[in-house]
C-alpha cells in the first residue's frame, strides 16, 4: 500500500465525521499535546529550580566554612602575636578573635547544620577552640607570672 491510498483511506475515515467534529478533534489533539508538553516543561523547571536552591545553599555553606576559616586564621595570627610579643595588651584581641570564631561557628550551625560535612566536623572545631582556649590562657598565666616575676626582682633591685 502505498502513502497515496493510505492518505485515501485516512480522507474517507474522516469524510463520515462532520467539520465540526473534525475541528474539535484537531482542537483537543492539540490541547492535549500542548498540556503534555506544559506537564513535562513544569516537570523540569522544577527539577531546575531544587537544583539552584541545593547549589545556593551549597555556596552559602561554603561562604560560611569560609569564614569560619578565616576567623581561625585570625585567632592563630592574634595568639601567635601574643606568644611572639608576650604583651598583655595582645592577649585582648586573642580572646576576641576566640569568641568570633566560636561565634562564626554557632552561626554556621544553625544555618547550615543539615549539611553532612559541617556536623561531621562541628565537634573536631570545638574540640580545637576550646584546646586553643586553654593553652591560650596558660600561656597568658605564664607571661603574667613572668610579668610579676620580672616586677618583683626589679622592685627588690632598687632602692628608692
Amino acid at each position: 500500500m502505498n502513502a497515496a491510498a493510505l492518505l485515501n483511506r485516512v480522507d474517507l475515515a474522516l469524510s463520515r465525521f462532520g467539520i465540526k467534529n473534525r475541528t474539535l478533534g484537531g482542537f483537543s489533539v492539540l490541547v492535549v499535546l500542548l498540556t503534555t508538553l506544559a506537564a513535562f516543561s513544569w516537570t523540569h523547571l522544577v527539577r531546575i529550580e531544587n537544583g539552584v536552591r541545593s547549589a545556593e545553599q551549597a555556596a552559602n555553606a561554603d561562604a560560611a566554612v569560609g569564614q569560619i576559616s578565616n576567623q581561625l586564621d585570625h585567632l592563630n595570627s592574634s595568639t601567635r602575636r601574643f606568644l611572639r610579643s608576650r604583651d598583655l595588651a595582645d592577649i585582648a584581641a586573642a580572646r576576641a578573635a576566640a569568641q568570633e570564631a566560636s561565634k562564626a561557628l554557632d552561626a554556621a550551625i544553625v544555618r547550615f547544620g543539615n549539611l553532612l560535612v559541617l556536623a561531621q566536623q562541628e565537634q573536631t572545631i570545638r574540640t580545637g577552640l576550646v584546646r586553643h582556649a586553654q593553652a591560650l590562657e596558660i600561656a597568658v598565666a605564664a607571661t603574667e607570672r613572668q610579668s610579676r616575676s620580672i616586677d618583683e626582682f626589679l622592685a627588690a633591685g632598687v632602692a628608692i
